[in-house]
């Protein structure tokens, strides 16, 4: 954030955009005056579109195995029964992966199925009910961006207890540009989910505020 003194114009640049910002401030703590011919700034008003759970229609699914009947879409299908159950009286509606030794994960791309990364507030996960709902102790969920890297905020509990009660994932401030969530499970079990609910809202449009920020007039020459 620190300018360089050249006549060409210079960027200050925030990944991920930042939020909940009042005031933009520019100090000049050497013994000189502060003088600025434009300061132009960039982002998205608050938000005005209400927070909603994205459907089992805006993602796409998949897990690292499945076993049996218990595929990558049962943790994302807007049911939240936690009872594994096989044949064609009942749907099963729990997805389940193999028991191997390494990482079992389950993971919905959103930008695959919305166009383009979200913003997450929080997620509600589902255990399995029935029994063995001690395999998704120690799992933890992860926020990816569209080149795969985890921007979960290190601040936020992400790890799962294994409870057969529903369990939040809070994050505050919501975090923008997700494109992927993901469950992963590190022990040596399979790993199992009832459901997952992800909240939050679709990002919007970057636009200048140099109205309100500045007079919008790009003359270098004082007078």
């Amino acid at each position: 954030n620190v300018l360089t003194g050249s006549t060409l114009a210079q960027e200050i640049l925030f990944p991920g955009g930042v939020p909940n910002v009042a005031v933009v401030k520019v100090v000049q703590t050497a013994d000189t005056i502060l003088q600025l011919a434009e300061l132009d700034i960039f982002g998205h008003e608050a938000v005005t579109k209400p927070i909603v759970k994205f459907g089992k229609d805006l993602g796409v699914v998949s897990q690292s195995s499945s076993h049996s009947e218990g595929t990558a879409s049962n943790a994302y299908d807007g049911n939240t029964n936690g009872n594994w159950v096989h044949g064609d009286a009942v749907q099963n509606s729990v997805s389940h992966t193999l028991d191997t030794v390494g990482d079992e994960w389950w993971q919905v791309d959103l930008s695959a199925g919305i166009g383009e990364p979200v913003v997450i507030t929080h997620i509600t996960i589902y255990n399995r009910q029935d029994c063995c709902w001690d395999r998704l102790i120690g799992a933890t969920v992860h926020l990816l961006d569209v080149n795969g890297q985890d921007i979960t905020p290190t601040s936020v509990n992400n790890v799962l207890t294994g409870s057969t009660a529903a369990q939040d994932i809070v994050f505050f401030p919501a975090v923008p540009n997700v494109a992927v969530v993901k469950v992963v499970q590190t022990a040596d079990t399979a790993l199992q989910l009832a459901e997952v609910d992800i909240f939050g809202y679709e990002r919007t449009t970057w636009t200048t505020f140099a109205e309100r920020a500045s007079d919008g007039t790009f003359t270098t020459s004082f007078s």
